[in-house]
């Protein structure tokens, strides 16, 4: 359905579901069976509000530095200030990164993303499935 609806591949959406999975949305895959939903609507609502916030006050943080270099230097400084990495390996999404103040490669470069497009700043990152690794 994600596919049709978004016009968007296979392992694309299969990413996004995975990603949901990782947020606690949905379950895990189970064969050909559809997933189960985990969080009611209000739930997921109001874990999209507190998303919402961090990523407003990570932008706001640099909002008003005038070159866009010095803005995203200054939201790695808000997150080495703010966050710490993951050594257990397990917060991967950006809800997680932002509700327990850490996370891995992956969930620090979605959060990234999601400042830069706050600040309307061109965004874009690089997965390696070979080095299990997101830059």
């Amino acid at each position: 359905m994600l596919q049709r609806v978004f016009k968007i591949g296979f392992n694309r959406a299969a990413r996004i579901m995975d990603q949901l999975a990782d947020a606690g949305v949905v379950g895990p895959e189970e064969g050909t069976k559809p997933r189960k939903i985990l969080m009611t609507a209000e739930e997921y609502e109001d874990a999209y509000a507190v998303y919402q916030r961090e990523i407003k006050k990570a932008a706001d943080y640099v909002r008003n530095i005038d070159s866009d270099v010095a803005k995203i230097i200054g939201i790695n400084d808000y997150i080495c200030i703010n966050y710490e990495y993951d050594t257990t390996y397990s917060i991967y999404d950006v809800y997680g990164f932002i509700t327990e103040k850490k996370g891995v490669c992956q969930a620090y470069t979605s959060f990234v993303t999601a400042v830069m497009s706050e600040l309307n700043i061109k965004a874009s990152y690089v997965v390696s499935e070979e080095m299990n690794h997101t830059w």
